[in-house]
């Protein structure tokens, strides 16, 4: 029962970022989000893969929500650093 709810954890906490690096993929940039809040929340997530491979091993609820937090927050500083715009207009 207990996997089951840290699955369920898991997946919402690891999905939360995922309309914002939707949203940063559709537009071609990341403009208003806090560089600072998003390199905080990617050291974050790798120190937590760290520990959490460290500390318990390869607990596959854990490491999902870290790693799919990860690629959302890796999309969003992409968009932050390389933005898709040519000409002040954005390419979709």
């Amino acid at each position: 029962m207990i996997t089951t709810v840290g699955w369920i954890g898991s997946l919402c906490l690891a999905f939360s970022g995922a309309p914002q690096a939707y949203q940063c993929w559709r537009q071609g940039h990341s403009k208003g989000l806090s560089l600072p809040t998003l390199s905080l929340w990617f050291t974050g997530e790798v120190c937590y893969i760290v520990a959490t491979i460290g500390e318990f091993g390869m607990v596959a609820w854990l490491l999902t929500n870290y790693i799919l937090n990860l690629v959302c927050i890796s999309v969003m500083l992409w968009y932050w650093f390389c933005p898709r715009e040519k000409h002040g207009k954005v390419n979709l």
